[in-house]
């Protein structure tokens, strides 16, 4: 790659290439001379002002022991900070980096950020920040008309918006208000009996349906569906034709507001059986949830609507339940679009969203709608300039190129001016310091509904203080100055911050087309994005196949210049990838010589983890090992139903366990040019992914290996080895329970050891590398790793196993059992012994010999006996597995640990329909019926804990490592 990555640049990139300081702080002379001018300001500011006030740090001060002492301690302390910054800090500026939504804050913004936090304004008030306040109003205002919010009161109500910290809180107050809107009308009524009892005979409002009606006549259904605008203009509408003054209104309501005495006494005094929810998607950031928690509507009345293949809101499901809730008369807060899902880059169809509310609202159905588009909102910025459609106009004839926003997404942020308020966040796509998000209300009237004083508090100025609107008291004005240089030097248009995201999008898509072919039917490795290739959609693998073999032809390994001449190519080119500059995808590997792809989810989730590990920060944080900057999600089974299922389809994967995923983000410019992509970043990412790839087709190909059990029992006749298994290896992925016979001997040897300690856990670890085949009947060689003897030969009991599964990721349950915890128990009534049975991964192993079930009754000894002997499955009363789940090192070996020795359980035990030979895999709990015998039980000193060797890969067989000296075999002593 040459030195100089764009030799051609174009004047935008020349722009863009100004806005930042660059990924080898190429504009730094520019940021020292403008750093020292503000230091100079703030000096001279401050010398200027009452200079008669004389020096207050004076010379002999400074020159004192206890002064230089002072600043000795800060120089170190800072050279010590300054030092872990430098080595350990992520680099988002690099173009490597492409994992989260951060990058190099552009310099306008830091610049601004620098210099007001040196008068350290506090936009609470007007009076502590004359001046920024000022300018966060202008901020809100500049991102409310990039939203396409009306501000020309002759054409509707007025825009508003404002800073938060961030998305979070943006969205927070959001639901705050839609809570507080819903709730107003009832506040309304009630104080209608009261104090505002002469208005009740004649105040007249439209109902949803455009219905004029008498207010006090609505029913209680009807005042929880008036349309927003209504609401909103409620105060305006008393003002006009009774007088009613705002402060008067407020003062009146303040008795029976939601505020006030809260959402259950209203729901109680109105008799509203059904809570009323809001809508979101699936795909939902998790600050949803807890916003239901902190305004109290409660994360269960979060309902989540599932998301087509591409992650999007599915808009039938949403007609659905929005039938639902109007059929059972169940009230909706809001209705909530996602603009750019942090985890997809999907935007939900907001179009069709708003078509819905129109088509329920004419039914007597009407909630407010929300975007949240802290990603996406800077988007808007490429929805202006339409002549760039056009691949043949001369400015996009460059080595640095950018692209548009597909037709679909446009679409979506183009409707998000019909939206009721808007979260956007000036610290993601707006690449400003932390933190800085941002709340916009297509009409301003809306912040009045979460305020606690009146809606204009008046200064000696008469100017608004911003800080009296919202969740946040004390915030920075240092966020609102950082955010309106970046608007003014950049540009909230397609030449300004369209085109940066243009060039990101262009980057993103490039990767997406790599990731899309990087793998074919003969790499051992399988790379598959989330979003489907053009002729997926239509199902047909050979015009699949087709597809990947043009976009290799017309795209990868081309020059930006020669793609932006090539119209079909640039066509196809965006068609690729997500809605916004986020790829998700996904590995897999080949096993069997390369003829048959790997199918075991967690196989393939280890593999990606493993990619993940070499492509994020390192444990011992040296940032210059890492080649390109990744990060992944997980594409929860239960969460995002047909979309996983159908990604783990494409992947060759089976079974309902969660896919982890990995994800690249791109929002730096400088990785646009040259061939950084082709010669930089792919082969970076496909080095990594050849070498762990081998890995794993290591750790899935069943082969000779060395096994251990854990020995269970006193003597022959009730001798059990239970198999200490491993989730990621197909040498090991078997929960086995097989009785057993040592020669007498061993035995001998064993039981005096088990007397001397009777908390020791004895472990047999075979001699020889072993297929299970050659296990299963046949005497094996092996040694009890501690107890000092020579090897001892094993019998497993004549090719009968007790309990045989595979542990194979596509007979896993979807969840862990609730209320229960299931183990095998086998044995006899005097020598009983239980195994945890392994029903998902991460899990934990647990073993306990010689268990006493003196309290447990049956009603048939000899049933019960029977099926003791075959292996009955008991489950632990009170122990909710799915609470405890996953567990941790640290927790298993706290003292109080729920499973110890003389720990007592109630339990019932059930008969077993899981077959010993493992024909039946997937265990069956759901049909278990009616127990054979309950009661209690109670460990006795013998119990094995493991939950390392289980959810890891086992070092006698790992990829790469000789085989283990008998010497070098790690004895056990498990207490």
């Amino acid at each position: 790659m040459p030195p100089n990555a764009y030799p051609l640049p174009h004047q935008q990139h020349q722009a863009v290439a100004s806005w930042f300081l660059g990924p080898r702080a190429e504009n730094i002379d520019f940021l020292k001379k403008y750093v020292q001018s503000i230091l100079e300001d703030v000096q001279k500011t401050r010398r200027n002002l009452h200079p008669q006030d004389g020096a207050f740090i004076t010379p002999d001060m400074t020159k004192s022991k206890t002064f230089e002492d002072s600043m000795s301690k800060m120089r170190m302390e800072l050279e010590a900070v300054f030092q872990i910054l430098r080595e350990r800090s992520v680099p988002f500026w690099s173009p490597r980096y492409g994992a989260h939504m951060t990058s190099d804050p552009c310099l306008p913004a830091v610049l601004g950020y620098i210099a007001t936090m040196m008068y350290n304004p506090n936009n609470i008030s007007y009076e502590g920040s004359p001046v920024t306040t000022v300018i966060e109003q202008e901020v809100g205002r500049q991102l409310c008309s990039r939203l396409r919010f009306n501000f020309n009161p002759e054409l509707g109500p007025v825009a508003w918006g404002h800073l938060t910290c961030g998305g979070t809180v943006a969205n927070l107050e959001s639901i705050w208000s839609a809570r507080n809107l819903k709730f107003f009308p009832l506040s309304l009524r009630s104080a209608m009996k009261n104090e505002l009892y002469f208005i009740s005979s004649s105040f007249q409002v439209l109902s949803c349906t455009n219905v004029r009606k008498l207010f006090q006549d609505l029913t209680v259904w009807e005042l929880l569906n008036l349309r927003v605008e209504t609401v909103l203009g409620l105060p305006e509408a008393m003002y006009e034709q009774y007088g009613i003054s705002p402060k008067y209104l407020q003062k009146v309501l303040e008795t029976y507001s939601i505020q006030t005495i809260g959402r259950e006494v209203l729901e109680n005094e109105w008799r509203i059986r059904k809570p009323v929810q809001y809508i979101v998607s699936q795909t939902r950031h998790y600050s949803w949830p807890k916003g239901g928690a902190i305004t109290s509507i409660g994360s269960a009345n979060m309902v989540t609507i599932p998301v087509d293949l591409d992650g999007r809101m599915d808009i039938d499901a949403l007609d659905k339940r929005l039938g639902q809730h109007l059929k059972n008369q169940q009230a909706i807060y809001a209705v909530v679009a996602v603009m750019g899902t942090t985890q997809e880059g999907a935007v939900d169809p907001l179009d069709e969203i708003l078509k819905l509310r129109c088509k329920y609202q004419s039914k007597g159905l009407s909630f407010c709608i929300h975007a949240d588009a802290a990603w996406g909102g800077y988007f808007t910025s490429m929805t202006d300039d339409v002549d760039q459609l056009d691949p043949k106009s001369n400015e996009r004839k460059t080595y640095v190129a950018k692209l548009q926003l597909p037709q679909r997404t446009a679409r979506q942020l183009v409707s998000m001016g019909l939206a009721d308020s808007i979260t956007i966040d000036p610290h993601k796509s707006g690449y400003v310091p932390y933190p800085a998000g941002g709340l916009c209300y297509r009409d301003g009237r809306m912040r009045f509904l979460v305020t606690w004083t009146t809606p204009y508090t008046k200064n000696g100025f008469n100017t608004e203080s911003i800080g009296i609107y919202g969740v946040e008291g004390s915030k920075p004005g240092a966020a609102a100055v950082a955010t309106y240089l970046a608007h003014k030097v950049i540009g909230l248009d397609g030449t300004g911050y369209g085109g940066i995201l243009g060039e990101g999008l262009f980057t993103c898509r490039r990767l997406a087309a790599h990731w899309a072919t990087i793998s074919t039917n003969k790499t051992p490795f399988v790379v598959t994005p989330l979003n489907r290739l053009p002729t997926e959609k239509e199902r047909d693998e050979i015009e699949n196949q087709k597809q990947k073999q043009q976009i290799r032809d017309t795209i990868i390994g081309r020059a930006n210049e020669d793609l932006m001449d090539d119209p079909a190519a640039m066509k196809l080119l965006s068609q690729l990838g997500s809605d916004l500059n986020v790829n998700a995808f996904a590995c897999n590997f080949r096993i069997n010589a390369g003829t048959i792809v790997n199918d075991d989810v967690y196989a393939a989730n280890f593999l990606n983890q493993r990619i993940l590990s070499k492509l994020s920060a390192p444990p011992s944080g040296n940032i210059e090992s890492v080649p390109f900057w990744l990060t992944s999600t997980e594409l929860s089974q239960k969460e995002y139903g047909n979309c996983a299922t159908h990604f783990k389809k494409r992947l060759g994967l089976r079974g309902d366990a969660d896919i982890f995923v990995l994800r690249n983000v791109v929002m730096s410019p400088f990785s646009t040019g040259g061939r950084f992509i082709s010669e930089v970043l792919v082969p970076e990412f496909e080095k990594v992914l050849r070498e762990e790839t081998e890995t794993a087709i290591d750790w899935a190909t069943e082969k000779p290996a060395k096994h251990k059990f854990v020995l269970q029992g006193v003597n022959n006749n009730n001798l059990y080895l239970v198999y200490r298994p491993y989730f990621h290896n197909a040498s090991h992925r078997r929960q086995l329970i097989v009785p057993a016979r040592l020669p007498a001997y061993a035995l001998r040897v064993y039981s005096e050891a088990r007397k001397a300690d009777p908390l020791a856990v004895f472990i047999l670890e075979t001699e020889d590398f072993l297929r299970w085949s050659e296990m299963r009947g046949n005497v094996i060689q092996a040694r009890i790793t501690n107890i000092n003897a020579n090897k001892q030969v094993v019998n497993p009991s004549n090719n009968y196993a007790l309990k045989d599964r595979s542990l194979h990721s596509r007979y896993h349950q979807p969840t862990y059992t609730s209320r229960t915890m299931p183990f095998y128990i086998y044995g006899t009534r005097k020598s009983a012994h239980i195994d945890h049975v392994l029903l998902r991964a991460p899990n934990v192993q647990l073993s306990a010999s010689q268990i006493k079930l003196d309290k447990v009754r049956t009603k048939d000894e000899r049933i019960f006996e029977r099926e003791l002997k075959r292996g009955a499955i008991l489950h632990l009363i009170g122990v909710n597995e799915e609470s405890m789940q996953p567990f941790s090192d640290s927790e298993i070996r706290r003292p109080h640990f729920f499973f110890r020795p003389g720990s007592v359980f109630q339990c019932s035990i059930f008969r077993d329909h899981e077959m010993p030979d493992g024909s039946t895999p997937k265990c069956k709990l759901s049909d278990i019926a009616t127990p054979i015998a309950t009661g209690k039980i109670t460990l006795e000193k013998n119990i094995f804990v493991d939950i390392n060797e289980l959810n890891t890969v086992p070092s006698n067989c790992a990829p790469g490592r000789r085989p283990l000296k008998r010497k070098e075999l790690k004895l056990e002593h498990i207490v």
